[in-house]
């Protein structure tokens, strides 16, 4: 267990390269930029600015992101299983070859959102 906490620091740009970042902690920092290719389970992103940050690499399951800027962020080759993403804004957002098993929004399956909507598309 690491639990490493970082309080409002100014991070932006900075780069985390193979290290472990487990129940990390982050209130209020500014991670504008930056660059992360960590283990990273049970980190806590709490009013925090990530917009451009790019994560690859990352393992991130059962992290909690509340109410961060993801604008323009990147999270390639990452496992999310379990993270919880609450107060965001995912405006124009792109998935791409995602598990999405068992993933909700507002307590509805994904999988039978896009079932519904391939059943819609597939009538007309």
């Amino acid at each position: 267990m690491n639990d490493t906490s970082f309080d409002g620091p100014d991070l932006r740009d900075s780069r985390y390269s193979r290290a472990d970042m487990t129940q990390s902690r982050f209130d209020g920092v500014n991670l504008t930029g930056a660059q992360v290719f960590a283990h990273m389970p049970d980190a806590r992103f709490r009013n925090c600015n990530m917009s451009g940050a790019h994560f690859s690499d990352v393992n991130l399951s059962e992290t909690v992101f509340d109410d961060v800027n993801l604008s323009r962020a990147s999270i390639t080759n990452a496992t999310l299983e379990g993270a919880r993403i609450s107060d965001v804004s995912l405006r124009n957002m792109t998935i791409n070859g995602a598990d999405l098993t068992g993933m909700t929004i507002d307590g509805l399956l994904v999988t039978d959102l896009l079932a519904a909507h391939a059943k819609m598309t597939s009538r007309g």
